[in-house]
């Protein structure tokens, strides 16, 4: 089990994440899949991609959900059901770590993503670049990477 860690934002919202170690044998055992997520997750070309889905699905059942209470609305958003509150739920993975983040209160986004160079190049499409400005290489990567989020 590869748990890493939570992160809690406030009294109504924690971020959870999953450091993929396990190849995608284990990590497909270790998951019940509604029929819909297999179907998914068989289209599915990389395994990478593949991998982060269901550690997704592994983070769902270490905070005492599933995949059958996982389910997306017409616009790809996810939600969660069968639970006595609303909760907003947001998604993500690359790489080597899967992450969801749960609110109680309001809607929330997480996004990971790895810091590297590449950012700059399409930083001119979500930025004005003019921040970039007399920073270092090192330092103009970290500041698109933390805007781009």
């Amino acid at each position: 089990m590869s748990f890493y860690k939570s992160i809690v934002i406030n009294e109504t919202t924690t971020a959870y994440f999953w450091e993929i170690t396990e190849d995608f044998n284990v990590l497909f055992r270790q998951v019940t899949l509604k029929d819909i997520s297999l179907a998914r997750l068989e289209k599915m070309k990389s395994e990478s991609h593949q991998k982060g889905f269901l550690a997704v699905r592994m983070l769902l059942q270490h905070i005492g959900y599933s995949d059958f209470d996982l389910y997306y609305d017409e616009f790809g958003k996810p939600h969660l059901k069968n639970t006595k509150e609303e909760l907003h739920i947001s998604i993500s993975h690359s790489f080597d770590f899967s992450s969801i983040c749960i609110s109680k209160s309001k809607p929330i986004g997480i996004d990971i993503e790895i810091v590297k160079p590449k950012i700059l190049k399409i930083a001119p499409r979500f930025m004005d670049i003019s921040h970039l400005k007399d920073l270092s290489e090192p330092d103009k990567i970290r500041k698109a990477t933390i805007i781009w989020e």
